[in-house]
């Protein structure tokens, strides 16, 4: 969501892939381990401007575990 004179509006920007621990894209190529935490910039990145982004909306999914487990997403600076 970018802001404008109009107030906010959303911006489709199409599918794009930010981030695959599997291929380094967007972060270290590594599995991501029990109690682990990856830092992803998304601002200024694939499009997504630089400023004036008061939201986004993101589709993660994990593949291949090793075990049972899940996926939280949260705002950097937030837990």
């Amino acid at each position: 969501f970018t802001t404008s004179s109009a107030g906010a509006k959303h911006s489709n920007l199409g599918p794009k892939r930010l981030m695959d621990t599997r291929e380094g894209l967007g972060v270290a190529k590594a599995p991501v381990g029990q109690g682990g935490v990856v830092t992803l910039t998304v601002a200024g990145v694939e499009g997504v401007p630089a400023t004036g982004v008061t939201a986004v909306i993101l589709n993660v999914t994990a593949t291949n575990p090793t075990t049972s487990s899940h996926v939280s997403v949260y705002p950097s600076g937030t837990t």
